[in-house]
Order: C-alpha cells, then structure tokens, then sequence
C-alpha cells in the first residue's frame, strides 16, 4: 500500500481522532499544540506503518539517537536499532499490526553509546474501514526505576512483574486544571471510557488524607515553574486503593506562558509496603539483637569453661566469672595483664610463641598450657582461640582430670606391656625347658640302658639304644635351628635361586607327604627372577607351611603354589618396615578352615598352636618368619575363618637381574 508521510499535527490529528490513546479535544487544544506538546516529552512517540517505516518521529528521537524527527521519517526500524533489535521487535510490532494493543520492555540504543531500558507501548491506529494501517509507538525511559529495582532486592521480583504488567499512566493537565490528553494506561487504571474520564475531575479519585499535599505539590510547581513529584493514594478500578508516584513536567506555549503539565505515574504500593516492612523488620532484628544479647550474657556468667577477651598483645581485656572460679582469682586482678604471671616459667616462651604464631595464621588456633591458682596447685588448660581484628577471644576448659587420667592410663598400659612381656619370656623357656627335657630323658635312658648292656656283656643289644640316643639328639639339633631361625641368627646358606625349579623338584615330596586328598596345582611365572636365598631353608620353609595347610584341610583340598616378580612399595609385605624394591613372590593358598582374626595376630608367636597337644611344637611359622626377615625379605598371611589361608613369601631379587634399581643381598649369619 501506499505510504504517506505525516506531519505532526495532521499526524496528532488523526491519531486522536482514532481514539488510540488520546481524545481530540478541539475546544480546549488544537492538534498543532498537542504535537508541540509531545516533542516536549521526554518520550519516544512515533507512527510505524505496516512495512515497518517510520511515517512520524517527535523530537525525543534526537535525544536517543542524535536525528532528527526529519531524518527518522522515511526510515525503517532496521535503521535505527540494526537487525538485531528489530528481530527482538518483530513479535511486538506483529502483534500490533494484528490489532492488538502491546506493551513490551526494551533495551533501546541511546547517543550516549549506552542501551536504556524503555518501556514501548505499540498501539494500532485503524482506517475508517477498520483496517489497521500501522501502528504508534510510546517509549517511556525506565532505566532509573529498574536501577531501582536492583536496590530494592527484597521487592525486585514485584517490582519487575509490575513493570512488565502494568504501562505507565501518561496524561496531560491544562492549567485549569482539566486534563487535556490521557493515554490508554490512564484509562484503564481509572476502568472508565475516555470521555467519562475526561469528564470527570481526577481530585476525586484521589485519598482524601492525601488530597491536600496532592493539591500543595501542584500548587508549589505551578510557583516555581518547575517539575514536581507527589505520592498519594489513588482508587484502582478494582477498588483497591494504590499508591502512586507521580512526576509533572511543566509544558509551556510559543510565547513562553505554560500551558499545563505532562505527568507520569508509576505505582509504588509495593515499594511503600516494603517500605513498612522494613520498618517492622528493623523493628523486629533490634528485638532479636538486644535478646541475643541477654543469651549472650546468659552464657558467658553460666559457662563452667574460661571465656576470655583479649588483645594482640595477649593482655586480657575481660574474663568470665568461670575464670575467677577455676584460677581463684579476681576479674580485677585478672584484667589489664597477660597470663604470664600465671604461667610456669619453663612454658611462657612457648605459650608467647603459641600467641604469635596464632596471629599470624588463619585466625584459629588451640594449645595447651599450665596455670597456677591462688591456692598454689597448678591446672591445665585447653585453649581454642580465634582473633577478628584487634581483638582475640579464647575458650579455656580445664582439662587437669583427663591429664592425670592419661597418665595413669598410660602407667597401667606400660606395666601391662612388661607383664605381656614377661609371660611370653615364660611361654618360650617353658617350651624349650619341656622339649629338651624330653629329649634328654631320652638320651639318658638309652646311655643307661647301654651301661647295664655292656656290663652284662650283651654288646650286641647295644646299636638299637645308640639309634634312639642319635635321634634324640638330633630332635634336639632341630629344635636348636629353629630356636635359631625364630630369633634370626641361624646360619644361612645364600645362593642365587631358580624358585620356579625348586618348587617343581618339591612336587613329589609334596604329593607324599600330603596324600591323596590334597590336589596340589602350580601356577609359575615363566619370566620368574632369580631369587637369592638358602634353598634348604625356603625348602624347609615351604613343607612347613604346606603340612599346615594339609592339617586345616582334614576332608581334603587343594593346595596352590604360585610364583610372580612384584615391584613392592612400602606396606606390600604387610608391615611398616617393608622395604620398597624388587621381590620374588612365593605364594601358597589352601581351601582349609582358615584363621580368624584372634588366632591371625598370634600365629607368629613361639610355641603357639591351635592343634592338639603332642601334634604341633608352635615353632613352626615362627621359624619361617624368622629364616624370611633374616633372609632380608617379609611375609604376609591373608586369612579368614571358613575362607582359607594365603601365605606370601616375599624374597629378595638376585642383585645381578635387578639391574641399576637393584642391591645384591649379602649373607647374613
């Protein structure tokens, strides 16, 4: 369709008398006045046609974006605010080509090179065949009243829904004061039509309580010639009474005379109703304050530990009656001076040490020392502490009846290690006493009964007695290394070792000494290191812990033997002092009755066994202990009751495969 540009009155003119936010009012102000007047408004008010080109631009267009009304006439809303805005734009104006009045919050591009916030009002203007041929725009600054918002953080949420809810009410009043133009927000603020409101004089919408600094404020800018403000109570069409904030802005004639005022109002019932909570609030938070104060009070005379107020320099500024109680002192003697005085002599550098380097932390910090009383006995106290700012504030609980306590505790445990001590000293020479004993008997009687053989000439008879008397002695030889192994000195035989060679030349034994029920099966490491360690020994070993294997396998099981090279870090073997390094891993599993936690503590304890008297010496595993530590190696027992038991043998790699990382073991005797 064809676009015709307007001028300002023809443009006001025709937009009056489309009843789309104003009422033409020929009688009391012609349309070239009312466009005078809108070029004085400190809003955007233009007419935007249906291919989105600006057909009328009032003077504020200079203003925002340093053209002139001229210059904006002819041109399209890409042009002023770029694709960008007029893609945020086009829902809005498509709706107001669709007929539907629309109110939509924007940033706006200003000359100043900042976005304002603007509050946009799209109201469309129909022909006389109702068709709609555009559309007027009404641009209202609201950067100050979200600024506003901002600040106000409890109210932000209302006050942004109101503003996206509500437009603002615009009108203009005459001198006389009529009102000569009203926008479609004062119409529907006030719910009637535009001639009614016209019609009707707006003092009697306004609270009488307010009336009269309502009628002072206007009085005030009609003096001064100046813009007012005024907050009053005014009736919604709903009924409700809101407050509202209005600003006037005096409009003057060609020849200077003013002419009336152009007024905004925006509603500030919920900033008021803040306003009210915030004076009950403070209200209120001055309640809570002088009642945590008296809880304060209350705590600080009925705690039973030492509350102390204190400056940097350590001198106490205030103390709580607990610490005239625990110190036999008074607060006058107490205050004013720091707690050296109080203090032993040997720990006030240390508690002035403890003071600075609190201090100079985070602002936290706890230490013990020990304080004389009046009476003469000395306390300890248990300081918590935290400094803010100047000051430091200090907790002190007396803590004198847990030291003694500890103490004793810790006399009572050491007098339990020395008894511990001294029965397993009575365990070990109880056992070597009854073995021997044994094995001497034995001896003895066989020398005896060889005397009385040689003296009744019977030589003959003699060799059997010579047999018992060898093997009793040899019983005792064994007991002797493994006495030996136990405390780590036999003598060793270390040799570089192929284990995977040894456990399979053992098969056979194995397989005999362990019977049938027992299913022994080999899982070794085809690129096993070579081990440096006394082959009768590990050999010895090994039997030892597989016939304690047969015995927790009484219905039969199987036995695994297992070889690996590990890189073990520190705890692998199962205690502190395991030495980080290359090992040779020996590791026997059976599906036994396994041990429990009580019995696993103690299986490397001389002469302790869980089987029946007669069937077990005790000595056993610790001898394998003992050869392993000597042989510079560790090891370690996995065991649970119903689960089996895992046995590893960790053993030294031969310094001449480890390479650079590695150490040859030396021979130890």
């Amino acid at each position: 369709m064809a676009s015709v540009d307007h001028s300002a009155p023809d443009l006001v003119r025709t937009s009056l008398q489309a009843g789309n936010g104003g009422v033409w009012a020929s009688a009391a102000v012609d349309a070239a006045a009312l466009a005078e007047i809108i070029d004085s408004l400190p809003v955007l008010i233009a007419f935007i046609d249906r291919d989105f080109t600006y057909r009328f631009a009032n003077a504020a267009y200079r203003d925002w974006f340093h053209r002139s009304p001229e210059d904006v006439v002819g041109k399209s809303v890409t042009d002023l605010v770029g694709p960008i805005g007029f893609a945020e734009r086009l829902p809005a104006m498509r709706r107001a080509l669709a007929g539907e009045p629309t109110a939509v919050e924007l940033y706006i591009p200003h000359v100043d090179g900042r976005s304002r916030w603007g509050e946009c009002r799209l109201t469309p203007r129909r022909t006389e065949t109702g068709e709609v041929d555009g559309f007027f725009l009404f641009v209202v600054e609201s950067t100050k009243r979200r600024l506003a918002e901002d600040a106000l953080r409890q109210s932000e949420e209302r006050f942004r829904s109101l503003a996206q809810s509500i437009p603002v009410p615009i009108w203009m009043e005459r001198v006389d004061g009529g009102l000569g133009f009203i926008n479609q927000a004062y119409v529907d603020y006030v719910g009637l039509t535009h001639d009614q409101v016209l019609q009707t004089r707006w003092r009697t919408g306004v609270h009488r309580d307010d009336l009269p600094s309502v009628l002072a404020a206007i009085e005030a800018g009609r003096v001064s010639l100046k813009p007012c403000g005024m907050e009053a109570r005014v009736m919604r069409c709903d009924g409700q009474w809101r407050w509202l904030r209005a600003t006037m802005q005096p409009v003057f004639g060609p020849a200077g005379e003013l002419e009336g005022y152009i007024a905004a109002a925006h509603d500030v019932t919920e900033a008021k109703q803040a306003e009210t909570d915030l004076r009950r609030a403070n209200a209120q938070l001055e309640e809570r304050i002088l009642e945590r104060t008296r809880e304060r009070d209350r705590l600080w005379r009925t705690s039973k530990d030492i509350l102390v107020v204190a400056d940097r320099e350590g001198r106490w500024l205030d103390v709580n009656p607990a610490a005239e109680r625990c110190l036999g002192r008074s607060r006058k003697e107490l205050i004013g001076r720091t707690p050296e005085w109080l203090e032993l002599p040997e720990e006030r550098a240390r508690s002035r040490a403890e003071l600075l380097m609190h201090l100079a932390g985070p602002g936290r910090g706890t230490y013990e020392n020990r304080l004389a009383t009046r009476g003469g006995d000395i306390v300890w106290i248990s300081w918590s502490s935290v400094h803010d700012g100047d000051l430091i504030y200090c907790i002190g609980r007396d803590v004198s009846a847990q030291k003694r306590a500890a103490m004793e505790l810790e006399a009572a445990q050491a007098q339990l290690r020395e008894a511990q001590k001294m029965e397993a000293i009575g365990q070990l020479t109880g056992g070597i006493a009854h073995d021997f004993n044994n094995m001497l008997t034995a001896m003895i009687g066989s020398l005896d009964l060889m005397r009385r053989k040689l003296e009744s000439g019977r030589v003959y008879e003699v060799g059997r007695y010579i047999t018992t008397a060898t093997a009793s002695a040899e019983r005792a030889a064994a007991l002797t290394q493994r006495l030996l192994a136990f405390s780590r000195r036999q003598a060793l035989n270390p040799r570089p070792l192929d284990v995977n060679e040894l456990v399979c030349s053992m098969s056979d034994l194995l397989e005999r000494t362990l019977g049938d029920a027992i299913q022994i099966r080999t899982v070794l490491d085809g690129q096993l290191w070579t081990a440096y360690t006394d082959s009768n020994q590990l050999e010895a070993a090994i039997l030892n812990i597989a016939l304690n294997a047969r015995d927790a396998m009484p219905a039969g099981g199987v036995l695994r033997i297992e070889t690996a090279n590990v890189e073990a870090t520190c705890g692998t073997g199962g205690s502190a002092d395991c030495a980080p390094g290359p090992y040779v891993l020996i590791a026997l599993s059976d599906t036994g009755t396994g041990m429990d936690a009580r019995v696993l503590n103690r299986v490397f304890e001389p002469f302790f066994t869980t089987k029946p008297v007669g069937q077990g010496t005790g000595l056993g595993l610790s001898m394998v202990y003992g050869f392993v530590k000597q042989s510079g190696g560790h090891v370690r027992i996995d065991s649970e009751g119903g689960s089996g038991t895992t046995v590893r043998l960790f053993l030294p790699r031969f310094g001449a495969d480890a390479g650079a990382g590695g150490a040859q073991a030396q021979p130890t005797s």
